[in-house]
């Protein structure tokens, strides 16, 4: 790897941690991202990270006895050169918008545990009433799947979209949410 291309990333790195910390990008720094000489761009970075490194470990030096806190990463990896290659600088900014949209989003609930609050219905539609305000449809006839009021029910998700309601390893039976 040539060195301005090294240079380069560890700029960018350095970049990185900087915005992702919500720290303000020293004035030093940002004066470098508006250099359009690529080579004069990558001697600015290269002396200002050498700047900012020399400046890191003589504070670490200066107060021994505290702690840092850990250098803080981004919620969502930035995006790779070749990610970027093609992209104005305004789609970048919206993709790295949207990643972190998708990151600060919950992830998914895997399974819910309630109790069975009514049933009603016949065993190919039942009606299960929870008590977590849902109400469930059986969408599976099984001959052996039996709930009654005050049963402790699991919904899980299954595949393709589907969900299973279970009092147990074997009593369980599909169903669709109804409300």
């Amino acid at each position: 790897m040539s060195k301005l291309r090294v240079s380069f990333m560890l700029g960018l790195a350095v970049l990185g941690v900087r915005t992702a910390s919500a720290q303000a990008l020293p004035p030093t720094l940002d004066a470098c991202t508006r250099i359009t000489s690529d080579t004069a761009r990558l001697q600015c970075f290269d002396r200002e990270v050498a700047a900012l490194s020399r400046h890191d470990s003589s504070s670490q030096h200066r107060n021994p006895g505290t702690v840092d806190a850990p250098a803080a990463t981004p919620a969502t990896p930035l995006l790779t050169p070749e990610q970027k290659f093609g992209l104005t600088p305004e789609k970048v900014q919206r993709q790295q918008e949207a990643r972190a949209a998708v990151a600060a989003a919950p992830p998914p609930v895997a399974r819910v545990q309630t109790r069975v609050l009514q049933v009603s219905g016949n065993s190919a539609a039942a009606l299960f009433t929870l008590e977590n305000g849902q109400i469930w449809r059986q969408t599976e006839v099984k001959s052996s799947f039996n709930l009654r009021p005050g049963d402790a029910v699991t919904l899980s998700r299954g595949a393709l979209g589907s969900f299973f309601i279970s009092s147990g390893p074997h009593n369980s039976a599909r169903v669709e949410r109804v409300r």
